[in-house]
């Protein structure tokens, strides 16, 4: 027996549908442009990163995105970055990390007649939640902590690629805490 169908429900929900995504992506597309414009007239830039977090014997794979702003004094500058992965081992979860602080290059102090290696420090203030699956018996959390790095990037024209070390201690519920070490291999694009 087949079931009868509605086709003017379904075009109408499909229509709210596209029309709901097409909003999403189009105001997508203008807070990236309007980022990219600001970076183009300051000399910032913009990232993606991708690497592993590793804490307690686990390893997640997770990514995230870089803004960075040059400073007046040379070789400094501060980026804000949003970092995450999703882990499915015990329980299913999604850590979100937000990182603010200032970065270093010692690219004029090592390497004065190149512009290609670009060897950094960086460390700052991080915010971080974690996000259990609905089902989970443990709450979400959310808690303040630190962040300190080093890594090397290389400069090509219009595009940066990296790789970065970097530890993070994060003060979970007021008495337990958690650290770990990411690595990210990064590529951006500077202006």
């Amino acid at each position: 027996m087949a079931l009868p169908l509605d086709f003017d429900v379904f075009r109408d929900s499909m229509g709210v549908f596209c029309i709901t995504f097409c909003m999403r992506l189009q105001y997508s597309i203008l807070v990236f442009l309007a980022a990219l414009a600001f970076s183009t007239s300051s000399n910032a830039y913009v990232g993606l990163k991708v690497g592993t977090f590793t804490s307690d014997g686990s390893t997640n794979i997770g990514g995230g995105v870089v803004f960075g702003l040059p400073l007046p004094v040379s070789g400094l500058a501060v980026e804000a970055e949003a970092i995450g992965f999703y882990d499915n081992d015990v329980v299913n979860s999604f850590y979100l990390q937000a990182n603010l602080g200032p970065v270093y290059d010692f690219n004029s102090l090592i390497t004065p007649d190149s512009n290609l290696l670009h060897p950094f420090v960086r460390a700052g203030f991080a915010y971080s939640w974690l996000f259990y699956s609905s089902n989970s018996p443990i709450s979400d959390q959310s808690a303040p902590g630190f962040y300190t790095g080093l890594g090397l990037n290389i400069v090509l024209p219009v595009i940066t690629l990296g790789v970065e070390g970097v530890y993070n201690y994060i003060n979970f519920d007021g008495a337990t805490s958690t650290d770990f070490w990411n690595v990210f291999f990064s590529a951006g694009i500077h202006f």
